[in-house]
């Protein structure tokens, strides 16, 4: 079946499940947002206070995430995962449901940078039969990666890179990634690097030139997609009458919350065949 190409305007499509409790049919509705992100922690992620603004930017985040998810309990799991990279590739953290998740300190190695073990690794666990099962609906994933430079010259990452943009799930997901260090930010050859890995290089490509800047931009874009995804205006059928919620508030310096908008569903939705292990081929954002 011919894959459509999905618009970022676009609202959201959902499978419908209606689960029986005795004589009674209830509307299954929560659905799932897993965040993923991939840090390298290489030798160089030492210098200069790199990994400790890294974990920073975790401990600050973290728990600003879970105001979100309180906020959207009612329609949103919203699960984080975490995988390291330098000469090898480890998930440190699986996709966990942020009201759960112990974060543990990152620290670096004294390995090189091989970006073509991060994007096997990733790939492997970016499906159905792994990390985006789900016997729900599935917002598409959101993708960070954070590095501080290239991989050393020995890494023909391109071919992994390939292999990992043939997923559907990497296609249609939101992707991002942070370059760490002045050095790295003004460097050509690094912002090239990154380049094929995110969604839109004008947009996708973050700049934290300082350690300071990286937990403020790491904050700051991954709370901005989140509210994007989970505490927007919606609207819901009832009885086929439609009834709409407020605007949501805004957040303030990364990590306070404005006031948030009531949720409500999406309007008319198409079901899909979930035999593949792809994501269907509507042009939506749930699946």
């Amino acid at each position: 079946m011919e894959r459509k190409c999905m618009m970022k305007d676009e609202l959201m499509k959902v499978e419908s499940l209606t689960p029986q409790i005795g004589d009674l049919t209830v509307e299954r509705s929560l659905k799932l947002l897993n965040m993923f992100f991939i840090v390298d922690v290489s030798g160089s992620m030492v210098t200069d206070g790199r990994i400790q603004a890294v974990n920073e930017a975790f401990t600050k985040m973290i728990p600003a995430m879970r105001e979100v998810q309180m906020q959207c309990r009612s329609e949103f799991e919203i699960r984080v995962a975490i995988l390291t990279f330098d000469a090898s590739a480890r998930w440190i953290v699986e996709p966990t449901p942020v009201m759960d998740l112990q974060f543990e300190e990152i620290k670096a190695s004294n390995y090189t940078t091989y970006f073509s073990r991060a994007f096997d690794a990733f790939g492997e666990k970016l499906s159905r039969k792994a990390f985006m099962a789900w016997d729900g609906q599935r917002a598409v994933p959101y993708i960070m990666m954070m590095t501080d430079g290239e991989p050393t010259p020995r890494d023909d990452y391109q071919p992994a890179l390939e292999r990992l943009k043939e997923n559907a799930w990497f296609q249609n997901a939101q992707r991002f990634a942070v370059l760490i260090g002045r050095d790295t930010v003004n460097s050509p050859s690094a912002r090239k690097a990154v380049a094929g890995f995110v969604s839109d290089e004008d947009e996708g490509i973050i700049n934290a030139a300082a350690a300071c800047d990286i937990a403020a931009a790491v904050q700051a874009n991954t709370l901005k997609q989140i509210i994007a995804e989970t505490l927007h205006p919606v609207k819901k059928a009832v009885e086929n009458e439609e009834t709409e919620t407020d605007s949501n508030g805004g957040f303030g310096d990364y990590g306070g919350f404005g006031s948030f908008g009531g949720f409500g569903g999406f309007g008319s939705f198409d079901d899909y065949d979930d035999g593949s292990d792809e994501p269907p081929t509507f042009g939506g954002k749930y699946y």
